[in-house]
């Protein structure tokens, strides 16, 4: 007689997943830490909700929370799980921690879905086991893991580049010349002259290897048709290229796209991900984000797509706080005569084992043959994922890691000196066009803190754990000196940082500095002292509570608008992308910090209103007054084009003012430094606006100098006020005349006096005219009436009335001002031209503006009297 098999009924009777651990006995961990019960006691209260993140410092145990969690999750609602790791080698010891130490069932998912385990895949499809993965697994045009019930998403803060590759076209000229080429032709009626040349001819030696222009699409009907045939001619001839499947996913949205052009690649992508459309991710009941550093701008929302994440709140035991102690040493500072290479020797020399951080391969295989050359057997990552053995049981060894930060750790003393000498950069062309071309750099500050906070916690993975850090990058030193960026880091961090600065001055060679190393690591108890000075700076700044300030919680309140109207783009739903858009803007708005994004969101919102010109017109947005709005945000606005001044027919300010300009503004820079200049402009503008009779000449001659004319103001009694010569073409020669009485009337021989000022200008030895040149004479003057007698013989004289020649003064003193409060001195800038030239001309104070402005009314037409 036959029988029957019987289905195996769930007795999952706990309540959270404390209780699940605890009878787990196939686990070496023997309990969790009160931190990890806690934090999981405040994620049971989000059980339900869609999106969630939690936040616990690098080295303090999160994986086993979230692996927990989904094992919870797992078992009592029979869920599919998928934790997604940044890269394999991550996948492998989060699987191998979970199976030795916490008694876990989570299996690698990595590789071609062809090479998965045939058994594994039945248990994860079948909720019998928790899949570990990498992102790029999850987030692709045909992903495998398809159907996921919950998702966790470690070190979540460094996804964002994985999030957006389904979407990301990226074109590089040295692999697809011929595609390249094509696109940025296609392209070419939305670039200007410069922006053309340079994207494909790399701009000769004067182009920035940093240039990055925009070109969004949304308002480029033609230019996308162009685009597309560029693309379909490419695929017909190299079918099998893998660059078909990011274009399939973004070719029928082009137009909730931007294109990233620079002299060596270009990338296409829209402005956020468009996740909620992307079913593997969009579907997943819930989504656990975690990481090491978040923080209240907003980035977990922009990287992922979503409109709302809810954060965990930061437990208090962990509020400012790090796992282990580092020592930050700055020999650069210490020793700034020193040789990089001879400080990287001494200190390879009194260390038995270093782990040392650079940015390339290259970079790499220079410090390699440094360390050969001092004793040392030298490690490199990828021997290291296989084994760290040999690493850690070998003296006088080097492991050297090039552009990475995350994936392996040394604690409990297995290296205790870190060098680094260079951050991977790391960034895409979207965050790389941010932060260096719209200078929109508080965005993704959040980014360089996560990468600093990785870098600098590699070897103190746990309470116990000490390391020292020599910090020879120059660009991190540079952030880290700042006060305004320390407030990035966490508490116990920034006493670290304040500390290291305080002791890398006031010693007087490389060798007495480096004794501190000694100290920290050999003499433990006179470290007491230095330790506990730590503890109180780190307790007198969680006291003051100085961190993130209003620019950050800013953003944090518009990241919501930009899913939002990212979304609306991506589907062509015009009208309610520019009524998120034109919200962004204006709660951006005159924000300090913010100027660069408040100019990438209203270039955004300019293209958006052309794309759908009705619905501008119907809702009161001004095109121009956008276009105006994106070019005054920031000095680095060269990227910025109007669609009426591209590659047939930009013009720029004339190249000898903008020289001039450029080494006046050099040379105060230099010699007086920031504030000074602004104060020394604010003074001006003063002087302009209250001179009284007889002083006023001097405040406009000085003026003409900052624009970048020949500005004279000669002394002799027969000669004019002050001169101005914009170019060898043109001169506007001016009569000052401001009078005491409040009613004068401007009297014939002052007329007379102002006649006579052109033919002194063409007899003038002094002055780099040519003999055809035009002469324009202005009346600069409080009067508003004029002679009878006078208005007869006025032919040919302007009146510039005070008040407005003021006016006109403080929008081009404003744009001196904007263009130094970045701090960047113009000889350092290779866009200043491009850059000036644009905000000159959108504050409509160019050469050009201003001769229209001084002739807009004749001295004749006064008032008679």
């Amino acid at each position: 007689m036959g029988s029957f098999k019987l289905v195996e009924l769930d007795e999952f009777s706990y309540n959270t997943p404390q209780e699940m651990y605890a009878d787990r006995k196939n686990r070496s961990i023997q309990s969790l830490f009160d931190h990890q019960s806690k934090m999981i006691d405040l994620y049971m209260r989000e059980f339900e909700t869609r999106d969630v993140s939690l936040e616990l410092p690098p080295g303090s145990g999160k994986t086993l929370v979230g692996l927990l969690i989904g094992e919870f999750r797992r078992l009592k609602n029979r869920e599919k799980v998928v934790y997604c790791c940044l890269n394999k080698q991550l996948v492998n010891q989060v699987c191998t921690q979970s199976k030795m130490q916490y008694g876990i069932d989570a299996r690698p998912f990595i590789g071609s879905k062809k090479d998965f385990d045939p058994k594994d895949a039945a248990d994860f499809n079948s909720a019998n086991c928790i899949a570990v993965t990498t992102y790029s697994a999850l987030f692709n045009s045909n992903p495998y893991f398809g159907d996921a019930d919950f998702i966790v998403f470690d070190d979540a803060h460094s996804a964002e580049s994985f999030v957006a590759s389904p979407w990301s076209v990226e074109v590089d000229s040295a692999v697809r010349p011929k595609l390249f080429e094509a696109v940025v032709t296609a392209l070419r009626p939305l670039m200007t002259v410069e922006e053309y040349e340079r994207a494909l001819t790399g701009g000769g030696a004067a182009s920035p290897s940093s240039w990055i222009s925009l070109v969004p699409l949304v308002s480029a009907d033609n230019e996308i048709s162009s685009i597309s045939m560029a693309f379909n001619r490419y695929f017909i001839q190299n079918g099998q290229d893998d660059l078909r499947f990011s274009w399939n996913m973004v070719k029928d949205h082009l137009r909730g796209c931007q294109i990233f052009v620079s002299s060596n690649s270009l990338l296409i992508r829209p402005v956020i991900p468009p996740t909620q459309l992307f079913a593997p991710f969009a579907d997943a009941r819930q989504r656990l984000y975690m990481s090491g550093t978040l923080s209240e701008r907003g980035e977990l929302e922009r990287s992922f797509g979503v409109r709302g994440i809810t954060a965990l709140p930061m437990l208090d035991q962990w509020r400012g706080r790090t796992t282990g102690r580092r020592l930050l040493m700055f020999p650069t500072i210490a020793a700034d005569d020193v040789p990089l290479d001879r400080i990287v020797s001494r200190i390879l020399d009194q260390d038995e084992r270093s782990l040392l951080m650079v940015s390339s391969n290259a970079m790499a295989e220079q410090y390699s043959d440094l360390a050969k050359v001092a004793g040392k057997t030298v490690f490199t990552a990828a021997e290291l994922e296989n084994d760290k053995k040999p690493f850690i049981s070998k003296k006088d060894a080097v492991a050297i890691l090039a552009n990475r930060l995350d994936g392996l750790d040394f604690p409990g003393g297995e290296c205790r000196s870190e060098i680094i000498v260079q951050l991977p950069q790391g960034t895409s062309m979207h965050e790389r066009f941010l932060v260096e071309s719209a200078n929109a750099d508080e965005v993704y500050s959040e980014r360089m803190r996560n990468r600093i906070t990785q870098a600098l916690g590699r070897c103190t993975r746990s309470q116990t754990d000490y390391a020292v850090i020599f910090v020879l990058d120059e660009r991190v030193v540079r952030l880290l000196q700042s006060p305004k960026e320390q407030k990035l880091f966490n508490d116990e961090l920034r006493a670290e940082i304040q500390f290291g600065l305080r002791n890398a001055t006031g010693n007087d060679t490389l060798d007495d500095y480096l004794e501190l190393v000694d100290v920290f690591l050999n003499h433990r108890d006179e470290w007491e002292i230095a330790e506990r000075n730590i503890v109180g700076l780190r307790k007198q700044l969680t006291a003051a509570g100085e961190h993130e300030g209003m620019a950050a919680r800013k953003l944090r309140d518009i990241v919501e608008l930009e899913v939002s109207c990212a979304l609306n783009l991506w589907n062509s739903q015009l009208g309610a992308a520019m009524t998120d858009a034109f919200e962004i803007v204006n709660k951006l708005r005159d924000y300090e910090g913010l100027e660069g994004y408040f100019g990438y969101w209203s270039y955004i919102l300019y293209h958006v209103a052309r794309a759908d010109a009705e619905y501008a017109r119907a809702n009161n947005i001004d095109i121009r007054i956008l276009m105006e709005d994106a070019m005054h945000s920031s000095p680095y606005n060269a990227w910025i084009v109007p669609r009426d001044a591209t590659a047939n027919e930009t013009q720029f300010e004339n190249a000898t003012i903008l020289g001039r300009m450029k080494k006046k503004l050099s040379r105060e820079l230099s010699r007086n430094g920031i504030f000074a200049v602004q104060a020394s402009l604010d003074d001006l503008l003063e002087r302009i606006e209250n001179a009284e009779e007889g002083n006023f000449e001097q405040p406009h001659q000085e003026l003409g100098e900052w624009l970048g004319y020949e500005s004279l103001n000669p002394s002799s009694s027969s000669a004019p006020d002050p001169i101005w010569v914009l170019d060898a073409c043109s001169c506007v020669v001016a009569e000052d005349k401001i009078y005491s009485a409040f009613d004068k009337t401007i009297p014939l021989r002052h007329v007379d006096e102002a006649k006579r000022h052109e033919g002194w200008v063409r007899r003038s030895d002094q002055l780099h005219l040519n003999v055809d040149a035009e002469v324009i004479t202005i009346f600069l003057t409080t009067a508003t009436k004029i002679d009878k007698e006078a208005a007869v013989n006025a032919e040919g004289l302007w009146c510039v009335e005070r008040g407005q020649f003021a006016e006109w003064a403080s929008r081009a003193i404003g744009v001196l001002k904007r263009y130094i409060r970045q701090n960047k001195n113009p000889r350092d800038d290779p866009d200043f031209e491009t850059n000036m030239s644009n905000m000159l001309r959108a504050a409509k104070v160019d050469s050009q503006s201003f001769l229209d402005f001084i002739r807009h009314k004749k001295l004749s037409n006064l008032k008679k009297d």
